[in-house]
């Protein structure tokens, strides 16, 4: 764990192939500067007196400090000497962004494997190469271009194998209401891997849950130890590449991984405890359902929704995957027929229609002992918002009601929460509800999700 902090918490920082030309490393070297590390940040570069107002040096030897953490932008042929020169000055750890070593051939394999052996005879650890480093929310650390938005600090803690799907993640998570406490590309793996940050997160108090994508574990026992170490006090959730021939070959070009066979990893999965998902809007919505809402306490599920074609879908995705529906209890039924419409069924699915009901009906449902969790779906007609907003009503003002029952105490059973309709509606959704409910993208995709934290319950009894 001390060897990893000097990643995520350097002191001083040494950029190795700084640049201001744009092009590769133009975006990291600005990123670095920007950060306002003053003088415990050091530019090497032995062609350029001077890169955006910073003096630089022309090596690593050179610098007139100590140095914990290099940032290498070199050509792949060059990085084994460089390491070198950095584990005779004391660094503590690199990242090598630099791309070229294993995932080309033989040739980069070569260079890779020389990587890892000073790592071994050194000490010096190394994140990469191939990748493009990590970001740290709590301390504002960063090695990667982003947006401000982004570094906004949250719960769930990424470890991504391609350096450019960790980014992705951090530009598409805030408009999900999604955000991160660390994000960690690993690239090819010489030396630091994916087991050593489970284990690093799992000890991160601002880490809730643990989310990754793999093209290929590096080390099976180590995973599957550090996973049974964290995933009963940590949700883990893994999206993995590779399972068809051409994933396979797809991997191997990017990340130089061998993505093995997809039976012996669904079962290696299925044992360790992780939970696994299909595709990246699935890894969203189930690790911000593990973050923003306890483990439910049982399987049964009630269905609120303001559309009954919605709610009967939703119930055969349930019944799918296992999810019985809830036998709602005769005091909630009473509850919510009192002053309902004629035309208001209280039944699970609970259809409320156009009747203001909603929120009524979701205090009665989290009240009921013979419901586990609630899905709620909402769909209203665009232009009914906007008969609305002609008489003065934002479209914030739909969900306020929702985000005062939120405050108040109910949060021993999950709610998911899926907005159906204009873009502007579940944006509105997130504004006023967003790190507190988790929106999902679609009704399914809330049972998907229901259904994996069940799993984790039935593994992991609270």
């Amino acid at each position: 764990m001390e060897s990893l902090r000097h990643f995520f918490e350097p002191d001083r920082v040494a950029l190795i192939g700084a640049t201001e030309k744009f092009g590769f490393g133009y975006g990291h070297t600005k990123t670095l500067v920007d950060q306002g590390l003053g003088d415990r940040l050091f530019l090497i570069n032995p062609s350029q007196p001077m890169i955006l107002g910073k003096k630089t040096y022309p090596r690593i030897s050179e610098v007139p400090s100590d140095v914990d953490l290099a940032v290498l932008l070199v050509p792949s042929a060059v990085v084994p000497s460089v390491l070198r020169e950095c584990a005779a000055k004391g660094v503590k750890a690199a990242i090598i962004e630099s791309a070229g070593f294993a995932e080309i051939g033989p040739e980069g394999e070569k260079i890779q494997e020389e990587l890892r052996v000073i790592a071994q005879k050194t000490g010096l650890r190394i994140m990469g190469p191939n990748c493009v480093g990590l970001a740290n929310t709590s301390n504002g650390f960063l090695t990667t271009a982003t947006t401000k938005e982004a570094m906004k600090p949250g719960p769930i803690g990424i470890i991504a194998q391609s350096g450019v799907f960790g980014n992705i993640m951090m530009d598409c998570g805030p408009e999900q209401g999604v955000y991160f406490s660390k994000v960690v590309t690993l690239g090819n793996r010489c030396d630091v891997g994916e087991s050593e940050i489970i284990r690093y997160l799992g000890h991160d108090e601002q880490t809730r849950v643990i989310a990754l994508y793999l093209e290929g574990v590096q080390d099976g026992g180590r995973f599957q130890s550090a996973v049974g170490e964290v995933a009963p006090h940590k949700p883990i959730v893994v999206l993995k590449s590779g399972r068809s021939p051409a994933g396979k070959a797809a991997t191997a070009s990017h990340t130089g991984t061998l993505s093995g066979e997809e039976d012996i990893y669904s079962g290696a999965f299925l044992q360790s405890g992780v939970l696994r998902v299909e595709n990246i809007q699935e890894l969203f919505d189930l690790s911000k359902s593990l973050a923003l809402q306890p483990i439910p306490r049982g399987s049964r599920v009630a269905i609120l929704t303001t559309s009954g074609s919605l709610g009967a879908m939703t119930a055969d995705m349930c019944t799918d995957l296992g999810l019985p529906l809830a036998q709602i209890s005769n005091e909630t039924i009473r509850a919510v027929s009192d002053g309902a419409p004629p035309w208001m069924n209280v039944k699970n699915p609970l259809d409320v229609g156009p009747s203001g009901l909603l929120v009524k009906a979701l205090r009665a449902l989290m009240r009921d002992p013979n419901v586990d969790s609630v899905i709620g779906i909402f769909l209203i007609p665009w232009t009914a918002v906007q008969a609305f907003e002609n008489r003065g009503v934002e479209v914030d003002h739909l969900f306020h009601e929702l985000s005062e029952f939120q405050q108040e105490g109910f949060d021993q059973k999950p709610f998911l929460f899926s907005v159906v309709g204009k873009r502007e509606l579940r944006a509105a959704a997130l504004r006023v509800l967003g790190g507190r409910i988790p929106i999902i993208s679609s009704p399914e995709n809330a049972a998907r999700a229901l259904a994996s934290m069940v799993r984790y319950q039935q593994r992991y009894p609270q």
